[in-house]
């Protein structure tokens, strides 16, 4: 049996306000403890709190989806709760750096190398290559294909100023920033090694936090619900 929710329309955008207020006492929190731990880099290192704490923020999310897949019985619900939970799955598993496990040095010949030569050369086996290739587009398709198809529900709802999908906005924005300084910024000489990481897996730490929010929100009420609310 479908269940259901709260109808009474909430204001747009009021989100907003309670999401600033959580970022910034957790902005103040890292700030603080940055300045009173003797040892700072304890907090932004491999392993560190920030980066289990958000771990388990993640996990949390795939088990909201999974609760949310269980409680709503439409079509499009069930998509919106498999995509929470595929991607709050990648980001724990991008956390734990579990990438590594298919590098050679792990599963020997069946290994890859995360490198453009390793794909151009000749001596890689090509059924590898497929496999591989085959794997990456799978995840790109199970990513972007339910984004597709709730594309228009999410153009509304973001219009609309709901809460749940503008916390998965500030979710992948707060991903974004720290993967930027990972991946893209690790080498920079703008600015040392000990602000990049903080900025990194601070960045991180409060999208893995808004995501959660975001995937809550939608097991407390799915889009099909959330739309009726707006369009009244």
């Amino acid at each position: 049996m479908q269940a259901t929710t709260e109808s009474r329309q909430p204001r747009p955008f009021s989100y907003l306000a309670w999401a600033g207020a959580i970022a910034l006492i957790v902005i103040l929190g890292i700030t603080v403890a940055a300045i009173t731990v003797r040892q700072m880099d304890l907090l932004y290192v491999e392993n560190g709190p920030l980066e289990n704490m958000a771990m388990a923020l993640w996990l949390l999310s795939a088990f909201a989806a999974a609760a949310a897949y269980r409680r709503w019985t439409g079509r499009l619900d069930r998509i919106m709760a498999f995509w929470v939970a595929l991607i709050a799955c990648l980001a724990a598993l991008r956390e734990a750096d579990a990438q590594i496990l298919l590098n050679p040095a792990v599963i020997g010949r069946y290994g890859i190398h995360y490198r453009i030569d390793w794909l151009l050369d000749p001596e890689t086996s090509i059924l590898l290559k497929l496999a591989y290739a085959g794997l990456a587009i799978l995840v790109v398709v199970a990513v972007f294909g339910p984004l597709y198809m709730l594309r228009s529900r999410f153009w509304s709802l973001t219009r609309s100023g709901d809460a749940s999908v503008g916390m998965l906005i500030m979710a992948v924005a707060g991903v974004v920033i720290g993967y930027t300084m990972d991946d893209l910024l690790r080498d920079s000489p703008l600015m040392t090694k000990a602000v990049r990481q903080l900025i990194e897996e601070s960045g991180e730490f409060l999208g893995a936090i808004a995501f959660l929010a975001g995937a809550l929100l939608f097991w407390k009420a799915p889009v099909s619900e959330r739309l009726k609310i707006w369009k009244k």
